[in-house]
């Protein structure tokens, strides 16, 4: 493998890296949060506004009814809430790519044994299956 080739790998993974130290430092905050969905909704007959927050209580979801004076309290709190769980779902998606990406380094950093057989195992094993 050329050192150019090498070189893009490590820095791919050096960029998934830092992309997932950004989810890791959204994940640890200290932002108070609350586990539940905020929602607006419309009455129908007057079209006025009612806030809720929905969570999921042993599997059943539920609705609390917010007041409007605690409608931005409440708020921020189920944001930071849902910006934890996509900053959760972001960090193993990127967990995968990086242990993807580092054994691919891993395989491109081997040669061949002397004698010219073997190189990694994964290769052989790619080997194997496209001689048939």
């Amino acid at each position: 493998m050329e050192r150019d080739d090498l070189s893009q790998r490590r820095k791919h993974v050096a960029a998934l890296v830092q992309q997932r130290r950004r989810c890791e430092r959204v994940a640890m905050g200290h932002a108070p949060m609350v586990a539940a969905s905020f929602l607006i909704r419309r009455l129908p007959p007057t079209g006025r506004v009612a806030y809720y927050l929905s969570a999921s209580l042993e599997g059943i979801s539920r609705h609390r009814y917010v007041p409007k004076g605690k409608a931005a309290y409440w708020r921020k709190r189920a944001e930071e809430w849902r910006r934890f769980g996509q900053a959760m779902a972001q960090w193993v998606k990127l967990n995968r790519e990086i242990e993807t990406a580092l054994r691919a380094l891993g395989e491109a950093r081997c040669e061949l044994l002397p004698g010219g057989r073997g190189k990694c195992r994964e290769r052989r094993r790619k080997d194997k299956s496209t001689r048939r």
